[in-house]
């Protein structure tokens, strides 16, 4: 029982494990795709998640690589495209560094890889920063999210799509790009299309809307570092 407890009350931004799925639709376009973690491999000797896109309207086979260790971080290793091509980030881009609260920024520099070839495109440093903190109602309920992105020093390796690989065409990100709840994962992110959550599988929107706003009474000293 304790141990149930703990997991249940640590930070997990990203859930990962075989099986998961998210599902999304676009709220202008309607465009459409669901993430589903296929599997594991082995990436720079870690151990990541696959999360592979289906169903997609513009990322069919996507496969995007994860780790979410137990101190809440969210790390993205890199992602490939079906034909091949694709990203690795050397150390991982830390998508996520929990706790979060609105304002804050930390603060990260890696080395940018070509795949399949290694080629090295160069090395950035660059910062995220929690934009938004708010409780947004998508089409899979109600929850309590934050609104994340990148300030100046990331440039994206690929011109048409976004640092996780997705089909981007001619958008531009507004400040703020992923909306990150507690225990679910992405509930919304613009890239071609302002997708949603519509569907995954556990836990349900009540529970997690309710647990958000309990840790919010408990939230630590909002200092921007």
């Amino acid at each position: 029982m304790a141990a149930s407890v703990g997991r249940a009350q640590a930070d997990q931004y990203l859930p990962l494990w075989v099986g998961n799925w998210w599902e999304y639709l676009g709220s202008y376009l309607g465009e459409h795709e669901i993430q589903r973690v296929e599997r594991t491999e082995i990436v720079s000797g870690q151990e990541v998640y696959c999360i592979v896109y289906r169903e997609s309207t513009h990322n069919e086979g996507l496969t995007q690589y994860w780790t979410a260790p137990s101190d809440g971080t969210v790390n993205l290793w890199g992602w490939v495209l079906s034909d091949g091509y694709g990203i690795l980030y050397d150390p991982p881009i830390k998508m996520i560094e929990a706790p979060l609260w609105l304002g804050k920024i930390w603060e990260q520099s890696c080395a940018v890889y070509n795949l399949p070839g290694m080629t090295l495109i160069g090395v950035f440093d660059f910062d995220c920063k929690v934009y938004e903190e708010f409780d947004l109602a998508v089409p899979a309920g109600e929850f309590h999210v934050y609104g994340v992105g990148f300030t100046e020093g990331l440039t994206r390796p690929y011109t048409s799509r976004d640092i996780a690989g997705q089909w981007i065409g001619d958008g531009k990100h507004s400040e703020a790009y992923s909306w990150w709840a507690d225990q679910v994962g992405i509930v919304q992110y613009s890239t071609s299309d302002m997708y949603q959550l519509v569907g995954f599988p556990d836990p349900t929107p009540v529970s997690q809307t309710s647990w958000g706003r309990v840790k919010a009474l408990y939230a630590p000293s909002r200092v921007t570092r």
